[in-house]
């Protein structure tokens, strides 16, 4: 068990836990694999990982490079360089900061925008054909579910605030 919790169970429960951390250590990959794998006729098919986390975090709005290098965890300079093949691409441009016009932003395009917005509606025609096989009533525990480990895991590893705050604006 974390240390940072405070919970203290008693061994058979702390076991049953961990059994069930080990079938979500396979299941959600597999899942992930399953509804989310890019295919050859995919719009974004050709673009490596790291380029469309750009492009994803470019969909709520424009940011300075230093930004993106900071939440992608990765130097400057290499995101410069992925900056550059996305924009060579069509994907991102740089524009002048409206307040310091020595910052330059990236911003998606409109190529970049139809591309994004196309993969996401792929996924989720994909998981639409999934959960109409089940019943609305575990669907809605699965959603509930889902959205209750998100918010415990950011009780355990705070790093993932972010992505609770990013997931509830998509979520709108």
């Amino acid at each position: 068990m974390p240390s940072n919790t405070n919970h203290i169970m008693p061994p058979a429960i702390a076991n049953e836990v961990v059994e069930q951390a080990k079938r979500l250590e396979v299941l959600i990959p597999e899942l992930s694999r399953r509804l989310f794998a890019v295919s050859a006729t995919e719009s974004t098919a050709g673009l490596p990982a790291s380029q469309l986390k750009i492009c994803l975090l470019l969909i709520g709005g424009a940011r300075c490079i230093s930004e993106i290098s900071e939440e992608m965890k990765v130097t400057v300079s290499a995101i410069t360089q992925l900056a550059d093949r996305l924009e060579s691409a069509g994907m991102v441009k740089r524009v002048v900061d409206t307040e310091d016009r020595r910052v330059k932003r990236l911003v998606l395009t409109e190529y970049g925008k139809t591309l994004l917005q196309s993969r996401q509606e792929l996924r989720v025609r994909r998981v639409a054909e999934v959960l109409v096989l089940l019943s609305p009533e575990l669907v809605n525990s699965l959603c509930d579910g889902l959205q209750g480990v998100l918010e415990a895991a950011c009780l355990v590893l705070p790093d993932m605030q972010n992505a609770v705050i990013e997931v509830a604006k998509l979520l709108g």
